[in-house]
């Protein structure tokens, strides 16, 4: 039975690790991407729609102000009324983002009521009810478990929890001389400890 625990260890580790470097892989894609538009806008200043892509980019890697930066960069070449009024519509948003995580982060606001969640993508407030943010249309991620496997936050934290608790266990299993017993109470323990810290990260607040 030795052999079941060990092969349930190291596909559980396999699992985690192949989602870890996918989410880095991801990760990479779109800095290359963000570099081909910084390209593109290096070889034409007035290309407008560049400018507006990389914005998008930043905004939903998380970088508000370069975002900021490349929206206006969009407006000062843009020379169709829709695309004028398609950019400046997100800028208003990133402001408004800005405001709601200036007063949700500042030391002398009150706690957010309890029946509202934060967008991670603009900081809006929402009903824990919704799907989707009410101000700029992303998607919750952690409505339901598969939803919670695409983050990259909860893979990264559950990567490093199973990696180290994995490790703890290898080590035991090799040095230590119990019975057969004992070893699978520490695996089931290590399994335990693990799916707490992963449902851990799946309710953390969507800040």
């Amino acid at each position: 039975m030795d052999w079941v625990f060990l092969a349930l260890a190291l596909a559980v580790t396999g699992f985690v690790w192949a989602r870890a470097a996918q989410a880095r892989r991801e990760e990479a894609r779109q800095a290359e991407e963000r570099a081909g538009y910084r390209r593109r806008i290096a070889q034409d200043p007035k290309n407008a729609g560049a400018h507006e892509a990389l914005g998008d980019s930043l905004r939903a890697a998380g970088q508000w102000q370069e975002a900021h930066e490349a929206y206006l960069g969009a407006l000062e070449v843009s020379g169709e009324e829709a695309m004028t009024t398609r950019v400046e519509y997100k800028l208003r948003q990133l402001d408004l983002g800005a405001r709601e995580r200036a007063a949700h982060q500042s030391p002398q606001s009150q706690k957010p009521p309890p029946d509202l969640c934060f967008c991670r993508q603009c900081g809006g407030a929402n009903s824990p009810t919704r799907r989707v943010c009410e101000t700029c249309g992303a998607a919750f991620p952690h409505d339901t478990f598969r939803e919670a496997l695409r983050d990259k936050e909860v893979l990264r934290a559950s990567a490093e929890t199973t990696a180290c608790v994995l490790v703890l266990c290898a080590a035991l299993w090799v040095a230590s001389a119990q019975p057969l017993e004992v070893k699978g109470i520490l695996i089931m323990a290590a399994i335990i400890v693990v799916a707490w810290r992963f449902l851990q990260a799946i309710g953390s607040p969507r800040v």
